[in-house]
């Protein structure tokens, strides 16, 4: 009851304020059914329905907006926000919520201050037993470039106060044909370093190879570091390459060893093309974090085809992508099959699915039906 009441207060103060002048109101609405049609899956626990609501109420220079998410009828989220200028403060806030313990999860709100040439910022958070608060102010004086930060307050030491945490200064300035980035850095214990860098030095007879150089002091240490990136420009017909170099050695000893790069380390190969109306990606991936349509999978390679085009009822979208194992008793290695169509039926109304074909284990993934209404 009391859940119902405060949601009934806040939209109608919404709405009255919303009164006072010309206003719009847009959102969206969507919701997607998850089937779990695994072999161990059991109806109707394995099925899913998620829903998002979106609306923002647009007042003159200001914006009121209101994000729910539900899952299986249950509110699992909800997120006011709030963001426009007062006088020449740019404000935004965002409170959010936890429904189902009923308690607050975090109130933010963010300041932009521009006085005199010079920008303050100040960012402060409340969560339950604690406030963090940071304040930035920077400004810039010919090439010159200054930025000073103070921190104030910890999350993972909750208190209620606004201990003194951090104050970071940063500095760019030009020096001969370089830009130096300068950083000084305290915290409640005192100094912690000063470190002074030069980025993306280029050598003439190297145009592929670019360096960065950092000099940092701390309270007993000094070191010096030169980091190498590559970049090998366009690759010949529709292939991208993922590629690295591999240095050793560019810290032996803080502030010792010379940089010694070992090679170029390919890690994969991309191709991404069109043929006849549809978009072909194939990718092969042996390295860390990989990319494309293999992120967020244990993959090594994939082909996908897709396309976006004009159908009866309006634009639709498909892809269908397949996924390598890279060791399987099957033909190929296929392990795993991705299939999703998304329908433009109307300018406010769109109808999406998607299905999962599990290989590698030989059971069903999982399908989606969904829609998505704005407004």
């Amino acid at each position: 009851m009391k859940r119902a009441l405060a949601g009934g207060l806040v939209f109608i103060a919404l709405i009255g304020v919303a009164g006072l002048a010309e206003c719009s109101v847009e959102g969206e609405w969507g919701t997607d059914i998850v089937l779990d049609l695994g072999p161990t899956s059991t109806w109707p626990d394995d099925v899913t329905i998620e829903t998002a609501i979106e609306i923002d109420y647009i007042l003159e220079y200001w914006t009121f907006g209101s994000s729910t998410e539900l899952e299986n009828g249950k509110w699992m989220s909800q997120e006011l926000t709030a963001e426009g200028p007062l006088a020449t403060i740019d404000i935004s806030s965002t409170i959010s919520f936890d429904p189902q313990d009923g308690v607050l999860d975090s109130w933010q709100v963010d300041w932009d201050l521009g006085l005199s040439g010079v920008r303050f910022e100040f960012d402060a958070t409340f969560e339950p037993g604690d406030i963090e608060l940071d304040i930035t102010a920077s400004a810039t004086a010919g090439d010159i470039a200054l930025d000073v930060t103070v921190g104030l307050g910890d999350a993972d030491e909750p208190g209620c106060d606004l201990g003194f945490q951090s104050f970071v200064v940063e500095v760019y300035f030009p020096l001969c044909c370089a830009t130096v980035s300068g950083t000084l850095d305290f915290d409640c214990e005192g100094f912690n370093y000063a470190e002074f860098c030069v980025d993306e030095i280029t050598i003439g007879s190297l145009p592929w190879l670019v360096l960065d150089a950092c000099v940092k002091f701390e309270e007993q240490t000094k070191s010096f570091t030169i980091s190498p990136e590559i970049d090998l420009g366009v690759v010949g017909c529709d292939f991208d390459l993922y590629y690295h170099l591999d240095p050793d050695g560019d810290i032996i000893e803080p502030g010792h060893g010379p940089l010694n790069i070992e090679g170029i380390i390919f890690d994969g190969i991309e191709i991404v093309c069109d043929v006849g109306g549809v978009q072909f990606t194939g990718i092969t991936y042996l390295g860390d974090s990989p990319p494309g349509i293999l992120s967020d999978t244990d993959y090594w390679e994939a082909y996908q085809i897709s396309t976006t085009d004009d159908g009866c009822c309006g634009p639709f979208n498909f892809e269908v992508t397949v996924y390598f194992a890279k060791n399987g008793p099957r033909l190929f290695d296929v392990a795993f099959f991705d299939a999703a169509l998304e329908i433009e039926l109307s300018s406010s109304l769109t109808v999406d699915m998607a299905l999962g074909l599990d290989v590698e284990n030989t059971a069903m993934g999982e399908c989606t039906l969904g829609f998505e209404v704005t407004f």
